[in-house]
């Protein structure tokens, strides 16, 4: 992993399960023994609207949720564009 850690994003409409799958990743990484630190938003609407669920997991402590992701999963094209293009150019995902 770069510097210990890895930032797993995903991102996409709410009601698309988002946060289903962001918890259960958070919890295979656990069971793994990795340390696991999650960030998520909650739209205004009760579905619909954009949802994200961030992960970061490591083999030591974590202090914050991470910043820019290493691995962006979208659901959908509106995702990809708010959050890939923030990238720097040559600097792909996982």
């Amino acid at each position: 992993m770069k510097n210990d850690y890895i930032t797993v994003r995903i991102a996409g409409e709410s009601g698309e399960g988002i946060v289903s799958l962001g918890e259960i990743l958070s919890r295979l990484f656990q069971q793994k023994g990795k340390t696991v630190m999650t960030f998520r938003t909650y739209p205004a609407e009760i579905k619909g609207g954009a949802c994200q669920f961030q992960l970061r997991l490591a083999n030591r402590s974590l202090f914050t949720p991470g910043e820019d992701p290493d691995v962006l999963v979208c659901f959908d094209e509106k995702s990809y564009f708010k959050y890939a293009m923030k990238k720097k150019q040559g600097d792909p995902f996982i």
